[in-house]
């Protein structure tokens, strides 16, 4: 792999060499002189606007503003000012002989008028492909760990699904699936590439100044082989040009609270339904706690097994445990769950002057989360600063450190086997503790094999993940010709988790005890550099022509190293004798590294006639390392065109209207996701897949090598092919603002590990071109606004988008993808001409009232009165594995976000709603609580006292078939039974802020200071059943992409309310 590695870095090294020469060409012709521009920005009453932006478009050179509106900036004749103000309309001005500038800017609506589009910034006016900014306003108070989660709901086409557990990744899906492998879209911050949202855990959200999100290809085909799913832009806070030095204080505090948790059965209730189970399978009842009688009788131990008394003086853990039966039942739920703190402090500081700027930042940020002892702990610093050489030359960096500590779920963020499902499924007569104080578990007889959630927690408890993230840039640009500005970039992204450990602890109160305590522990380190050099030229001639060409190269490499070790047998549990060194057996040990490369060269043309008529074309060639010497190199162009009809003669009187731009584009992006070495069919030495005693010995064997992964040098490039027609526009005197873009995205030679013949062997599977997946829809967003400088001010805004996902072909090979895995069933499948992880399985028709009905229908095992009438698909009379159909989709029909901001005076009241609709969720919780023929003896929900033939229950109503020890298999399998609507409505923050009179402060040293509650996710309305109805990928929290298993809730980790106070002063 070294040499494919190094055959890209020469052929990058001709480019490079070029790029060189031809800047060295150009700084020896002379640099262009500058000119000092002033001038002073106003509303349209002559009121200064204080903090004003002045940009010259396409680069970095800006300014703001003083306290008397006025301003100072260097540029060039032919460049483009941008001077905006929020809440105002921008305005361009094209710099000529004019030094003085006096501009009055009307009011408008416009957020972000500046953004950043890939590699240099653009005005959003001119913008002709498919861009939703958000500012800081809108992250920086929110209580999140990851700024990912700052974006539902507040941009339309973007799906954003979540855990409420501490410290966790989410999944973003912009425009929906767009593929069967990695849909994740590729995040920038400050120029360097972040390949997984988890990343952006270490982002501080405080120090975010704006978000772009590139949705259609016109605007991300510039990011090539890296775009398919969408790019994320992140740009942090810089310094600023007044002269001023500020310092801001932001904080808050708050707890969480679970919500919605099922209720479980009693005791007494859960041991009639054993009874009525044996009843009904035509057993005589027992029990060996509860007895044989008639009815079951609760006893007073479960430790001596079913004892109305014991000695408890004899109590010994090892020997002789003593646990007695808890007759009013322990809600486990109510155990693990718990409300605990939220807080967040941040410190910044920014200044400077023309020459010199710079914005630092200390955060702290923690989450306790609502199952006990987890947690996540962050600590951060930020350090951003640009200076200016003799007004031609500006040397800048971006500095960000984060350190974390992340205290997970044990068992796993969704999954059967972790604490909230073991909440589910144990006994309620089974205590916390026994009589010594000890935990107590399903080593009492008679109650299947449940760990005890809270012992699982507290024994997780000291089991961390310590991490450090440093991204660190630099940057130089030069203004070599009046318009002509060189750009050189490198970043540096490395992260390293020190110390992941995973200590067990034996759980001798369980049915199946854990004998040993083993240790495993884990380090991961990766590097990933990028450096990128830039060429840009601005004109504008005629005075009506405005052109910008920016071309440059990038080269990419990526280095990941990790290293395991495990032992076992401790002689001690305590904390300080967690060490690798303190066990005596079990020795395994672990390791390898990985690297990839990426070379790419690209360019971009934007042109304006008067802000009129606006093209766009880019280019971009990108050679990678993870691909064959045939393939390895891909091509992605993509072009836009506008048209500001609002300029047009024959809108002219037309006076609703204040701006209408027409946009349509056409492109092509990139996936590269698929594996390092996926071209090669590698070897390694695995004792475990390929050893023999070739000594003769008969007690030890030597480790041989073996096959460890299939190769497939034909692998090609995903290449997704989008086209986006839109609109932007702006009416009734700039109050009312509205968005809306239809697309038709289409993905080919989708990547995917296909499975190889048994025959083969046993290796991880080599990646294939599959197939073509195909998403269509439309999304919009209206934004409507009161007019400004009075005391009642409010706006409301409004998202809607939808998609339709349809695989389009598979290969003859490989014609259906299973996934959705829940013990032994899979819940989804993929299959050409149905939507992507459609559920599959039986149709429900009811429950068989009376055996006429059993007579007349199919014939189906087990069928009785009282049993699910499961539906004769085929029409063959036999139920079987044939029957099985497509029977719902987990895609939504739309996704919509809805604000509605007050303001009067010093108040300010926000609110925010989001929401999903026409989704269907497969709650496979559903297995273990309404079944108790599945870990039988284990505990059931509520829901099963409404079983068909249950005295008291109307059989023609009833919910689930009747209660029987051996019912069916088939009624297990995944069936419509399992599916439930996912719609929700939820009301996702609640603001309520006042901000103190200017005037007051003064006197105490204080430019700003605003105080605020805020409530979050503080109500869903839904017809779910689940915990919640938030439920994405059952991997995506570690960045897998599980994507057969959308919407198949195991048992997650809950979305939670949360209640806060805030401050935040500026001085």
């Amino acid at each position: 792999m070294k040499l494919e590695l190094r055959l890209l870095k020469v052929a990058a090294a001709p480019w490079k060499t070029r790029w060189l020469v031809l800047l060295a060409m150009l700084v020896s012709t002379g640099l262009f002189a500058q000119k000092t521009i002033t001038g002073t920005v106003t509303d349209e009453t002559g009121e200064p606007l204080i903090g004003a932006s002045v940009l010259v478009q396409g680069t970095n050179v800006g300014t703001v503003t003083d306290l008397d509106g006025s301003f100072t900036i260097e540029a060039n004749e032919g460049d483009v000012l941008v001077i905006s103000y929020t809440g105002y309309e921008p305005v361009q001005l094209t710099v000529g002989s004019e030094t003085v500038l006096t501009v009055a800017l009307a009011e408008g609506v416009t957020i972000g008028e500046v953004v950043v589009t890939g590699y240099s910034t653009q005005s959003r006016r001119n913008i002709t492909g498919a861009v939703t900014s958000l500012d800081a306003s809108e992250i920086e108070e929110l209580p999140v760990s990851n700024v990912s989660q700052a974006l539902q709901g507040r941009a339309a086409g973007v799906t954003v699904t979540q855990s409420g557990a501490p410290g966790t990744g989410v999944s973003v899906r912009i425009r929906g699936y767009g593929t069967i492998g990695s849909n994740e879209p590729l995040y920038i911050v400050d120029g360097i590439p972040l390949s997984w949202n988890g990343a952006t855990l270490d982002i501080n959200p405080n120090d975010i100044e704006s978000i772009q999100i590139l949705k259609d290809a016109s605007s991300a085909s510039i990011y090539g082989a890296r775009a398919a799913n969408g790019v994320i832009i992140i740009t942090t806070k810089k310094g600023s040009v007044t002269g001023e030095s500020k310092l801001n204080f932001n904080a808050y505090y708050g707890f969480q609270q679970p919500t919605n948790l099922p209720e479980m059965l009693s005791p007494q209730e859960l041991a009639d339904v054993l009874w009525e189970a044996q009843k009904n399978a035509g057993l005589s009842p027992s029990h060996p706690q509860y007895g044989d009688g008639p009815t079951p009788v609760l006893p007073n131990y479960i430790i001596p097994t079913g004892a109305s008394s014991a000695d408890e003086s004899a109590y010994d853990y090892l020997t002789n445990p003593i646990t007695r039966a808890n007759k009013e039942g322990t809600d486990w739920l109510d155990e693990i769950f718990d409300t605990n703190p939220i807080q967040s402090y941040n410190l910044s500081a920014t200044g400077g002057n023309e020459n010199a700027q710079y914005a630092l930042s200390a955060g702290y940020f923690r989450q306790d989360g609502v199952v006990i002892h987890t947690n996540y702990e962050r600590f951060s610093l930020r350090a951003n600063s640009l200076f200016r050489i003799k007004d031609r030359v500006r040397v800048g960096e971006n500095l960000s450190v984060a350190y974390s500590e992340l205290v997970g779920i044990a068992g796993g963020i969704m999954g059967t086997g972790n604490a909230i499902s073991m909440a589910f499924r144990m006994p309620s007569i089974i205590p916390v503790y026994d009589v010594g104080g000890n935990f107590a578990g399903t080593r009492a007889t008679g109650f299947n094999n449940p760990d005890n959630p809270v012992a699982m927690q507290v024994r997780n408890k000291d089991n961390k993940s310590r991490g450090l993230r440093i991204l660190a840039g630099g940057y130089l640009e030069i203004d070599i010709l009046e318009g002509l500005t060189a750009k050189t970039a490198f970043n540096v992204n490395l992260a390293t988790t020190f110390e992941n450990k995973n200590f067990s602890i034996p759980n001798i109160e369980a049915a199946e005890p854990i004998a040993n305590a083993t240790l495993n522990q884990r380090v991961d380190n990766s590097l990933n550099w990028t450096w990128y050099n830039t060429l840009q030229y601005r004109t504008t001639f005629a005075d009506a022509h405005n052109l910008s060409v920016l071309v440059g190269t990038e080269a990419i490499e990526d280095e990941f190293t990790w290293m395991s070790s495990g032992r076992s047998i401790f002689f001690s549990n305590a904390v300080a004798f967690r060490q690798l060194t303190a066990g005596e057996g079990g020795f395994v040990n672990d390791g390898s590294k990985a690297e990839w490369s990426l070379f790419s060269i690209f360019g971009k043309a934007d042109y304006d006639y008067k802000g009129r008529y606006l093209a766009s074309v880019t280019a971009r060639r990108d050679g990678s390392s993870r691909f064959g010497p045939d393939n390895r190199y891909g091509n992605f162009y993509a072009f836009s065109l506008g048209w500001r009809i609002s300029d047009e003669s024959f809108l002219q009187d037309v006076g609703f209207i204040n701006d209408l731009k027409i946009r349509g584009g056409w492109g092509q992006t990139g996936n590269q996701e698929i594996g390092d070495y996926t071209q090669f069919s590698t070897y390694s030495g695995n004792i475990n897949t390929s050893a023999y005693d070739i000594n003769g010995t008969n007690s030890s064997v030597q480790s041989g090598f073996d096959l460890a992964q299939f190769g497939n040098p034909e692998v090609k490039w995903e290449t997704t092919t989008s086209v986006n027609v839109g609109f932007d526009a702006r009416l009734f005197n700039n109050r009312l603002d509205v968005v809306f873009d239809w697309f038709d995205r289409k993905t080919t030679d989708m990547l995917l590990q296909v499975d190889p013949p048994t025959l083969a062997g046993v290796a991880n599977a080599a990646f294939f071109n599959v197939g073509e997946m195909e998403n269509k829809g439309f999304e919009t967003a209206l934004a409507y606004y009161s007019p400004r400088n009075q005391d009642f001010t409010y706006s409301i805004g409004v998202n809607f988008s939808a998609y339709d996902n349809e695989v389009v072909a598979l290969n003859d090979s490989l014609q259906v993808i299973e996934g959705g895995t829940f013990r032994s069933f899979r819940a989804t499948r993929t299959q050409q001409g149905h939507p992507l992880a459609s559920y599959f399985g039986y149709i429900i028709d009811g429950i068989f009232q009376t055996q006429a009905e059993v007579d007349a229908h199919a014939a189906s095992p087990g069928a009785a009165p009282g049993r699910f009438k499961i539906r004769d698909v085929n029409g063959d009379g036999t139920i079987d594995a044939q029957d099985r159909t497509f029977i719902g989709s987990p895609h939504p029909d739309f996704t919509y976000g809805a604000s509605i901001n007050l303001g009067y005076k010093g108040f300010d009241l926000s609110i925010f709603l989001q929401g999903v609709q026409g989704n269907e969720l497969f709650n496979a919780n559903k297995y273990f609580q309404d079944f108790v023929q599945t870990f039988q003896n284990s505990q059931k929900a509520k829901t099963i006292l409404q079983s068909w033939g249950y005295p008291g229950v109307d059989n023609a109503n009833a919910k689930l078939p009747q209660i029987n020890q051996n019912a069916p298999d088939i009624e297990l399998a995944p069936s419509t039974f399992y599916l439930e609507d996912g719609s929700y409505l939820r009301v996702k923050n609640v603001t309520l802020g006042y901000t103190l009179d200017e005037n007051a402060l003064a006197n105490i040293g204080l430019q700003n200071l605003r105080l605020y509650l805020q409530a979050t996710n503080l109500l869903t309305i839904t017809d779910y059943s689940g915990i919640d109805p938030e439920v994405g990928l059952a991997t995506y929290y570690d960045g897998g992409a599980d994507v057969g298993g959308i919407g198949v809730d195991r048992g997650q980790y809950p979305v939670v309310k949360t209640f806060t106070f805030g401050l935040s002063a500026t001085f």
